[in-house]
């Protein structure tokens, strides 16, 4: 009772000092019901209320589920940021006073220019909102009728690809490549694989470099909305440990400007990885564990590696390791595996492991294999009596971390008058862009392997600086859900 006496009281106040806004509210019952124009006024006074949020527990439950039926959500819009709650309860109070109105949640961070604040009742008009005084865009799209409204069901799209999955007779494979921070691209692709029910169809995970980072968090069990998280915390700087920032560059000067007390012998890097690894992974997993709707099912998980002078070979735990795959995979723990496949030479610690044959010096698994492809085949070959699957499918996707998408590298060499060897080095993309299609080709060429992927364009290299996560997860969004159907429409084609 003292609360609510409090914030009558507030209320009170605030509207003496604003008699315009009486037009706009109406009251029933001690309660204060806000009109459709309401939030905009109240928004661009000096003296209102910092954040005013409306309880969903005012309504009846009845009254809550009706209004939701009326919010829509695109096959788009899935891939952002979920609404939360505190915005979805101040956009019942326009739904309550707009009965024939339904709105369409588009996404999150769009650019503002293209639309409005204000909520016009125009079929298709776009608006952003959020809560008062929120500085974060949602954009919403609004509809006059449920029937001017055409409802895109995820689950039913995609047909084509979801049978390619599905194929009882294939032995399935997720392949993700090498891209440092790109990789936190890659969630945008677990979500659509998720919410079209395909990850139970996934019998391994390959991942390598940054590729082999996310698709480890993702294998064991973390939800991609958490793993985008992940990401944000690395952007915002909440691991202190995790000390990369800016370009490589400047990592590097770091690396030579270690204090004299520590020996370069035993502290090969700047990041000692799988601590910082090992404690992002354990809060995500805190955040769901006691969440039984968000636990995912286990997949196996292989993190091809890089070792000196060694064969190649790619990590993973001892029960995935068959007795005619012994040569060429090696046991870790899980976070040893994915460690070792993102230890960067200089900047990161590589893992050391000693195995009967000796020691091994584990690091970035792109020095082998950008996209684990060769690798993958092998094992199946190997273990083809065993599984006795008639196919080997590979779902792979290539960041495609070129040297010729950073502009920053190529203002820098044409400024130093150092464009010839510029030049020179955007052979090397060449090379890896051969290097790859060469392995795709083969794969393609042989009976047994059915091979499909995708590839990601930022126009940017945004390779290890942490300032471009927020862009390249947004990009992901953007570009990943185009190839996904674009592939529909090849697979339909063959079909």
């Amino acid at each position: 009772m003292k609360y609510y006496k409090m914030a009558k009281n507030l209320m009170a106040r605030f509207l003496s000092k604003n008699q315009d806004l009486k037009r706009f509210l109406t009251e029933k019952n001690d309660l204060i019901f806000f009109s459709e124009n309401t939030y905009f006024e109240i928004i661009k006074r000096p003296n209102s209320f910092k954040k005013v949020y409306f309880k969903e527990s005012h309504l009846p439950f009845e009254t809550q589920e009706l209004l939701k039926k009326r919010i829509f959500y695109s096959l788009e819009s899935y891939l952002h940021d979920p609404i939360p709650q505190n915005v979805l309860c101040e956009l019942f109070l326009y739904l309550m006073n707009n009965s024939e109105v339904h709105i369409e949640y588009v996404g999150r961070n769009q650019d503002k220019k293209y639309f409005s604040t204000d909520i016009k009742k125009v079929e298709g008009h776009h608006f952003l909102f959020d809560i008062l005084q929120g500085k974060r865009n949602y954009l919403w799209k609004i509809h006059l009728s449920e029937k001017n409204f055409k409802k895109i069901k995820l689950k039913e799209s995609f047909p084509s690809l979801k049978e390619w999955f599905k194929d009882k007779d294939s032995k399935v494979i997720l392949s993700l490549g090498a891209g440092g921070l790109r990789a936190h691209a890659i969630p945008t692709i677990f979500k659509i694989l998720d919410f079209l029910e395909i990850r139970d169809h996934i019998d391994e995970i390959w991942g390598c470099s940054g590729g082999a980072l996310i698709g480890g968090y993702y294998a064991y069990g973390i939800p991609p909305l958490l793993i985008e998280s992940i990401g944000y915390d690395f952007y915002n700087e909440r691991h202190e440990d995790f000390i990369i920032k800016g370009s490589l560059f400047k990592s590097i000067k770091t690396f030579f400007e270690q204090p004299d007390k520590k020996n370069l012998n035993e502290y090969i890097g700047l990041v000692e990885m799988q601590k910082t690894l090992q404690k992002a992974f354990n809060q995500a997993k805190d955040k769901y564990n006691n969440d039984t709707a968000l636990k995912l099912k286990d997949i196996p998980f292989f993190a091809l590696v890089s070792n000196p002078l060694k064969e190649k070979v790619a990590l993973t735990e001892e029960k995935y390791i068959s007795s005619k795959c012994s040569s060429i995979l090696k046991s870790a723990e899980p976070f040893e595996s994915i460690c070792a496949s993102s230890s960067i030479p200089i900047i990161m610690k590589p893992i050391i492991k000693n195995y009967p044959e000796g020691k091994y010096f584990f690091f970035d698994g792109a020095f082998n294999e950008e996209i684990p492809l060769k690798l993958p085949f092998q094992k199946f070959n190997l273990e083809q009596e065993e599984h006795q699957k008639k196919k080997l499918k590979i779902f792979y996707v290539n960041l495609n971390s070129r040297i010729g998408e950073s502009s920053l590298i190529s203002e820098f060499f044409n400024k130093s008058n150092l464009s010839s060897i510029y030049n020179k080095m955007l052979h090397l993309d060449d090379y890896l862009d051969e290097k790859i299609e060469n392995s795709i080709s083969q794969l393609q060429n042989n009976p047994s392997v059915d091979i499909i992927g995708v590839d990601l364009v930022l126009n940017k290299n945004a390779f290890l600086n942490t300032n471009e996560i927020p862009y390249i997860i947004k990009k992901g969004r953007d570009h990943f859900l185009k190839e996904f159907y674009a592939i529909e429409e090849k697979l339909k084609g063959l079909s």
